[in-house]
C-alpha cells in the first residue's frame, strides 16, 4: 500500500471515528438529557422583568442545570399566571408582588420563590404620565380628576394613591379607572382620563411622541426599595420539587445579574418576542433584578396594601416566601 494510499485511508478512518462521534454527541446524549432533564412549565410575560428567564432559556441556562423549562405568555397578567399555577396547568410563574400578597392575604398557598424585579423610589420605569399642556402638579390636583391604570389591583394603583396623600392631596377623592398601557395615550390625548400610570416600553414610546410628560415617578411613596414583581409556585409544588426549585432559583439569580450587566446584548431576546421596537428598549429605563427573596423587600408593600384596603391586615413578609430549608410541609 503507498504512502498516499494510507493517507487516504488514515482519513477515511479519522472522518469515521468523527463523524461516528457525531451523532452521539448530537443525538444520543441529547435525548438521555432530556429524559434526565427536570420539567418545569413556568408562566411569563412579554416584559423587561421577564428578560433574565427568557434569556437563560434561550442560551441553554436551564439545560446546563439539568432543567426542561418550557415557558408560557398568558393574557390577564399575573392573575391569569396565579389561577393556571393553582390549577396545575403551570408549575410556576411571574407575578406582580401585590398579586401574591393579596392571594396570601385571601389563604391561597402560594409561595414566593424567586425576585423578577426590585422598585422604589429609584424607578424610572413607571411613571403617572399627563398631556403636555396639563397644569396638574401635585396630588392636591389630582383631586376630582380621574387616573387611568393598568389594573385596580396593583402597585400601581397602591403607589399613586400613596403618592397623593403624601402631595397633598385625597387618594379617595380621585377616580381611578383600567386603561391598558398602550391606550393610555389615547385616552390622555382625547380627554377621556386627566392623568395615567403606565410602565416601559410604553412610557418610553408616550414621552417620544411630544405630546405627553412625565407628571412624576410615584413608587417611592411606597418605600425607597421593594419587590415589584416576583416568580412563585403553590407550597405543595415546592415541597414535592425541591431539586427543580432550586435549580431554578440559582439559575435565575445568575440570569438576573448577567441581564443586569447586559441589558443591550440581551434586549435582542425580548425584542423578538415581544414585537417591541429594539430602539425602544434601548432607550428605556431596565428594573433592579435582586439576587433573593427577602422579607424586608416584602414588607413595604404588605403593609401599604393593608393601609389601603387591597387586604384585611398586614402580616409578616416570611409567610410568603418559601423556605427550601425547613422540612416538607403536610
Amino acid at each position: 500500500m503507498g504512502p498516499r494510499r494510507g493517507r487516504k485511508r488514515l482519513r477515511r478512518k479519522a472522518f469515521l471515528g468523527a463523524s461516528g462521534a457525531l451523532p452521539f454527541a448530537m443525538g444520543v446524549p441529547a435525548c438521555v438529557r432530556a429524559q434526565s432533564l427536570l420539567p418545569m412549565r413556568v408562566g411569563i410575560a412579554l416584559d423587561d422583568q421577564s428578560k433574565p428567564v427568557m434569556w437563560a432559556k434561550a442560551n441553554g441556562w436551564f439545560e446546563r442545570a439539568g432543567l426542561d423549562v418550557t415557558t408560557q405568555t398568558l393574557t390577564g397578567g399575573g392573575a391569569a399566571i396565579a389561577a393556571a399555577v393553582i390549577g396545575g396547568s403551570l408549575d410556576a410563574g411571574k407575578s406582580n408582588t401585590l398579586e401574591l400578597i393579596a392571594a396570601h392575604a385571601r389563604g391561597l398557598p402560594l409561595t414566593i420563590i424567586a425576585p423578577a424585579s426590585v422598585t422604589g423610589g429609584f424607578d424610572r420605569g413607571a411613571a403617572m404620565i399627563v398631556p403636555t399642556k396639563s397644569l396638574l402638579r401635585t396630588g392636591r390636583d389630582l383631586v376630582g380628576k380621574t387616573m387611568g391604570v393598568t389594573s385596580l389591583v396593583t402597585i400601581q394603583i397602591i403607589a399613586v394613591k400613596a403618592w397623593i396623600d403624601a402631595t397633598g392631596g385625597d387618594s379617595s377623592a380621585v377616580r381611578f379607572v383600567e386603561v391598558p398601557s398602550q391606550a393610555s395615550q389615547a385616552a390622555l390625548e382625547s380627554g377621556r382620563i386627566d392623568a395615567a400610570c403606565v410602565l416601559e416600553p410604553v412610557l418610553s414610546t408616550a414621552l417620544a411622541s411630544g405630546s405627553i410628560k412625565v407628571l412624576d415617578y410615584p413608587y417611592g411613596a411606597i418605600a425607597a426599595r421593594f419587590d415589584g414583581a416576583d416568580y412563585f409556585t403553590t407550597l405543595e409544588w415546592a415541597n414535592k420539587h425541591r431539586d427543580a426549585l432550586e435549580r431554578f432559583v440559582r439559575v435565575n439569580r445568575e440570569a438576573n445579574a448577567y441581564v443586569t450587566a447586559h441589558e443591550a446584548e440581551t434586549n435582542g431576546v425580548l425584542a423578538a418576542a415581544s414585537g417591541i421596537d429594539p430602539a425602544i428598549l434601548a432607550k428605556a429605563a431596565h428594573p433592579i433584578r435582586p439576587a433573593v427573596a427577602i422579607p424586608a423587600a416584602l414588607q413595604p408593600l404588605i403593609d401599604a396594601a393593608a393601609k389601603y384596603r387591597f387586604i384585611p391586615k398586614t402580616f409578616p413578609a416570611s409567610e410568603l416566601i418559601f423556605d427550601s430549608t425547613s422540612p416538607p410541609s403536610r
